[in-house]
């Protein structure tokens, strides 16, 4: 994507970062719902482990 100038830069990195935190937001939730729910502790360890993996690849990208 070619970008004309920096203020249209800056919306594509925002719209990026934002769906990024929605991603985050979203295992989040579900994380909730199956530790409520008492779903198996695999599962809550699975979707735990993609939380933690989203997390570090947004710190790592100065993102979070």
């Amino acid at each position: 994507m070619q970008m004309s100038n920096i203020a249209e830069f800056n919306s594509a990195a925002n719209a990026d970062v934002d769906r990024e935190h929605e991603v985050q937001l979203g295992l989040l939730r579900a994380l909730c719902v199956a530790a409520g729910e008492n779903r198996a502790a695999g599962e809550i360890g699975e979707i735990l482990d993609h939380l933690i993996a989203t997390t570090l690849h947004l710190v790592g990208q100065g993102r979070l």
